[in-house]
């Protein structure tokens, strides 16, 4: 393992679990970098609400 690889297991393991089972708001969250951070958040265990003025309706699922 290089050193790179050492320092992302230690970040993870200083942050993992930290919004797990919180409520994280993403505004422009229907589309691009928005979308990625929102979906990434679920990943992690949050719970997602996000704010669009459009919302393509094929992620309309998202917007709960």
């Amino acid at each position: 393992m290089g050193c790179c690889s050492d320092e992302k297991k230690a970040l993870e393991e200083k942050y993992m679990g930290k919004i797990e089972g919180k409520i994280v708001l993403v505004p422009a969250g229907s589309s691009g970098i928005g979308f990625a951070t929102a979906k990434q958040f679920v990943n992690d265990g949050a719970y997602d609400r996000f704010g669009a003025e459009r919302v393509d309706p094929r992620r309309r699922c998202w917007a709960v």
